[in-house]
């Protein structure tokens, strides 16, 4: 697959594609994963100091669930088997997931707008899960995760899967995430305009930088707007 210049439109308007990513860029993935290990340490009755740690354990959701809580066991001497709590967290966690201040505002305004948004995430189908209980499904066109793909970010064959669900092409496009490896120069070497959330962080300096840096994804959603407004 590669880039053309095709356009879609829809009731008037060119429609282009707004590829964005999900944890801590729609949702707060962070403050939920943090809440959940709360409840661990309570149910134990482990000091709440090793929130901390479970925390660094996860390394922020990036090591694989199966790894995590075979971790979890040996390092508490848990009697639960591994399998039996991944289970369990598997079907507590994403109901537990909300999404930032401002961002269903902001979906709303790209719909209006004319823009078609789809989600590219790394993970299983418990993203399409977090999706639905954050109450963002009806605001995104498709959801494209990494498990139910084949690949995952940044590997350019997860952006273009996105894209063609949509129906439209990577030309004119823009992907907001707050993953400077994966989210930003995942979608920078396809040619795609980027928005990297800072979350108070610094851009790494071995990276090209992102098209902008934004404080929030409403942030992100509203200067994109102004940028396409400007460009004509």
């Amino acid at each position: 697959m590669r880039l053309t210049g095709h356009r879609s439109c829809r009731q008037g308007l060119s429609v282009r594609l707004f590829l964005t990513d999900l944890d801590n860029t729609l949702v707060d993935r962070s403050d939920a994963f943090r809440r959940w290990a709360c409840g661990f340490v309570a149910e134990l009755g482990l000091p709440i100091e090793e929130v901390d740690n479970i925390e660094a354990i996860d390394a922020g959701g990036t090591i694989p669930r199966g790894e995590l809580f075979a971790t979890l066991v040996a390092h508490y001497g848990l009697l639960e088997p591994a399998d039996v709590l991944r289970a369990r967290y598997r079907q507590e966690f994403p109901r537990s997931v909300r999404c930032f201040p401002g961002v269903k505002a902001a979906l709303a305004k790209l719909q209006s707008s004319g823009w078609t948004v789809a989600v590219v995430t790394n993970g299983d189908d418990a993203q399409l899960e977090k999706l639905s209980a954050a109450g963002l499904h009806a605001l995104v066109s498709r959801c494209c995760a990494s498990d139910l793909v084949g690949s995952a970010k940044p590997d350019s064959a997860i952006f273009y899967a996105a894209a063609e669900r949509c129906g439209l092409d990577l030309v004119g496009g823009w992907m907001v995430g707050d993953d400077p490896v994966k989210d930003i120069a995942g979608a920078t070497g396809l040619g795609l305009d980027t928005a990297w959330l800072s979350h108070g962080r610094s851009w790494p300096t071995e990276l090209l930088p992102p098209t902008i840096a934004a404080s929030s994804f409403s942030d992100a959603v509203d200067r994109i707007l102004r940028r396409n407004q400007l460009a004509g």
